[in-house]
């Protein structure tokens, strides 16, 4: 199963930020760009260290689901993504220590959201990925059945945004999250949400 060039394409724009910083950390996640603007020790983006396909088959046998060969591609390549401190793709947490050194090598737990935290009228079609940052209240999902992701209020399942696939939305939501923050990460209009519709 390749992945799509498209995906690896969208992930290394990230590193226009590299200038502000970059850090390779002990389990091979890469940071980069320093946002003291944020906190004293946050970074913009963060690429993970990819799964084997032994620990993708364990993460099935956690949520009881086959994850979606899409999005099983783009955890080989980065068990979740962190995209301008605003979009979080989740991946496999191995540990939820609270440490800063433990928080940023760590996506957020895709285990979650996919059993504790499913909204009750979510089928099994529904696969939860991610969502962007708590002030502007969204999540993601994909349709097993489709292929087709899906944007959400928190805790809902109706559909309010829906791009063709997974590497449309990652590619055409990097394109854009990029033309709403300066070169030094700072939203240029500190008051616009993140999303790409208002809900």
């Amino acid at each position: 199963m390749a992945t799509p060039q498209s995906v690896i394409d969208s992930i290394e724009k990230l590193k226009i930020y590299s200038s502000l910083g970059e850090k390779k950390t002990e389990n091979g996640s890469t940071l980069i760009g320093k946002a003291p603007h944020i906190a004293p020790y946050a970074w913009l983006n963060t690429i993970y260290s990819p799964l084997s396909d032994e620990q993708i088959l364990e993460l099935e046998k956690q949520i009881d689901v086959k994850v979606p060969d899409c999005y099983k591609s783009f955890l080989k390549i980065s068990n979740g993504l962190q995209v301008l401190h605003s979009l979080s793709l989740y991946g496999l947490r191995f540990n939820f220590k609270r440490t800063i050194e433990e928080a940023e090598q760590q996506p957020f737990s895709i285990i979650t959201p996919n059993t504790l935290e499913k909204p009750k009228n979510a089928g099994k079609n529904i696969f939860y990925i991610g969502g962007y940052s708590s002030g502007d209240g969204a999540w993601l999902y994909i349709d097993l059945q489709t292929n087709i992701v899906h944007l959400c209020k928190k805790w809902k399942v109706k559909s309010l945004y829906q791009w063709s696939s997974f590497e449309v939305m990652l590619s055409s939501e990097i394109e854009r999250l990029l033309q709403l923050f300066d070169k030094n990460g700072k939203k240029l209009n500190p008051n616009k949400n993140t999303l790409p519709i208002s809900i």
